[in-house]
């Protein structure tokens, strides 16, 4: 019952990541062309959980607060519950 998956890549001299890859299931918008070079200061859980080669689950994100800037870029995107999963190998972060 998943809406959207999508593949970011960092680039990490520009300090941004951008969508790369969506898939949509019936009905739902895309959005990948709204989510180039995003400055990866908007998001800098997301970042600091991928650099331990963790996941990140927000189960609500609604429950965000206000002025958290994921919820100012997930919310106007319809997504209610998000994981990420770092793309990595040995040492490097692609994604």
């Amino acid at each position: 019952e998943v809406d959207r998956a999508y593949i970011f890549e960092y680039d990490w001299e520009k300090k941004t990541c951008t969508n790369t890859f969506e898939w949509c299931g019936n009905g739902i918008t895309a959005e990948i062309e709204n989510l180039k070079d995003i400055p990866l200061e908007l998001i800098p859980q997301w970042v600091e959980t991928h650099q331990k080669k963790e996941f990140m689950y927000v189960e609500n994100v609604d429950s965000l607060d206000e002025d958290d800037e994921l919820k100012k870029i997930l919310a106007p995107q319809g997504i209610k519950t998000l994981i990420t999963i770092p793309i990595y190998f040995e040492d490097t972060i692609y994604g």
